[in-house]
């Protein structure tokens, strides 16, 4: 009987591969949603969890955000050292974004105290010491580029100008981590600013302490609270100044958030008119071939056979068939909506099985 059910299904191969799809794309995609949906609350809650504030130049706080939380954009604005020297807070931790890899991926200079809540996958955390070009990179940055502990980094501060002189040594790989943290690479903030005070030295007729003053300047300040007093303190004493943006994370968070979930809301859309139209699909297609294995079911019990394993097997096959394939179309649905994510500094995996 199983020899017999495999042939009416390779002699019904149209239909069943119509069945199959119209599954498929139903399941896949309502997968795809819910996967996307979890994922985006765990990158946010990620996102929130380590810092409360941040100080950085007068503009918009969502831009503020993506330069010096999330790593999604190079901020085109800085503040000087001073701002954050003058600063009292539990916990304060400079940002400077500026050059970037040859991917691509943004190399930020920073305190091993941004990187004490992140755990590293192999090797050690980059040293202040002056002079020494360590970098850590994130788990995407080394997979993608295959590099590994020891590996040298160029950094180039736009696509014509280079800083060969003073290579960077990979000496930490930071583990997956879900966000933007996996495509960005971090150094001791002091290499940032000499990388450029060096070539500023070579290419203005400045003095040595005016060039040095200038280039020591920050991107964002990262700010974790130890009480809600001390928030409420620092913003009501930041937020009225005109030459600095001070940003409560979590409210700004939020609003990124709103927007994520009015997407999510057309994706949910986008989902129920698939079920509708598949169901269809599917019904007719069921039906047509339901009618046919009565006419099967019938004919086997007229020769007194059993037609269990009959049914049975084609049953299996249409329903594995359509879980492998919804696996693929959840990752196609995946890719794009994390193509979308990824301008809110958010990374969601479009993995096969995750």
């Amino acid at each position: 009987m199983i020899r017999y059910g495999l042939k009416n299904l390779y002699y019904r191969l149209f239909e069943v591969i119509c069945i199959c799809l119209f599954f498929a794309v139903i399941l896949g995609t309502v997968l795809a949603a819910v996967s996307a949906g979890i994922q985006s609350q765990e990158g946010y809650d990620k996102l929130t969890k380590n810092y409360d504030i941040i100080i950085g130049a007068k503009g918009s706080q969502a831009d503020l955000v993506f330069g010096s939380l999330t790593f999604s954009m190079t901020p085109e604005n800085t503040i000087p050292i001073s701002i954050y020297n003058e600063l009292e807070a539990s916990k304060k931790v400079p940002i400077a974004v500026g050059d970037s890899c040859s991917d691509g991926s943004l190399i930020v200079g920073t305190t091993q105290d941004f990187l004490e809540v992140y755990n590293l996958a192999s090797g050690k955390s980059f040293t202040s010491e002056e002079d020494v070009f360590d970098i850590v990179i994130g788990y995407s940055v080394a997979k993608e580029n295959d590099l590994h502990i020891g590996s040298k980094i160029v950094a180039s501060h736009d696509s014509t100008h280079t800083h060969e002189e003073n290579p960077y040594t990979v000496v930490g790989i930071l583990a997956a981590t879900s966000t933007n943290i996996d495509h960005t690479c971090f150094t001791y903030i002091n290499n940032i600013w000499d990388m450029h005070h060096h070539e500023d030295e070579e290419d203005a007729d400045e003095s040595e302490e005016h060039v040095h003053e200038t280039e020591q300047a920050l991107t964002g300040i990262l700010i974790k609270t130890s009480s809600l007093v001390e928030n409420q303190s620092i913003v009501s004493l930041y937020d009225n100044r005109s030459d600095v943006t001070v940003v409560t994370i979590n409210t700004v968070i939020r609003n990124l958030l709103s927007s994520t979930e009015s997407m999510f809301v057309l994706v949910h859309l986008l989902v129920g008119m698939i079920i509708v139209i598949g169901t269809v699909g599917i019904t007719v297609l069921l039906n047509q071939f339901r009618l046919q294995l009565k006419e099967d079911v019938i004919a086997i019990k007229s020769a007194k056979r059993n037609p269990f394993s009959y049914v049975l097997i084609q049953i299996l096959i249409i329903i594995f068939v359509s879980g492998i394939l919804s696996f693929f179309c959840r990752y196609i649905v995946l890719l794009q909506i994390s193509k979308i994510l990824a301008e809110n500094g958010l990374v969601i995996s479009p993995s096969l099985w995750r």
